[in-house]
């Protein structure tokens, strides 16, 4: 599984491994199952990173299927906001590099 840029500018802890994958899943309420398979993270570590995400607002919980209770990244928290905002500034500056490699390549 390849690092997204949030990964490598902050760093492989559990904390930034499940607000990566809750970033990018921003549109979905997951499971804590989806967030250990998309992350590679055990179970325990994930559940207790998701704790502190419910107390701290960053995450919600928004129904059950089953017996899986349903997780998503709280979007109307401002340290959520801001980290989705810094996420999108650090995509951008990253394909405008590829795109400028690419105009110095084609002028080559």
């Amino acid at each position: 599984m390849e690092e997204s840029l949030f990964v490598k500018a902050f760093g492989t802890t559990p904390f930034i491994r499940v607000m990566d994958y809750l970033i990018g899943n921003m549109l979905f309420d997951v499971s804590l199952q989806d967030i250990c398979d998309g992350t590679g993270l055990a179970r325990n570590t994930v559940s207790g990173v998701l704790k502190n995400f419910l107390e701290l607002g960053i995450a919600k919980s928004t129904r059950e299927i089953g017996r899986a209770k349903m997780i998503a990244l709280n979007r109307e928290n401002s340290f959520v906001k801001h980290l989705i905002k810094l996420d999108l500034e650090l995509s951008k500056e990253y394909s405008d590099k590829i795109i400028e490699k690419a105009k110095i390549a084609v002028r080559a």
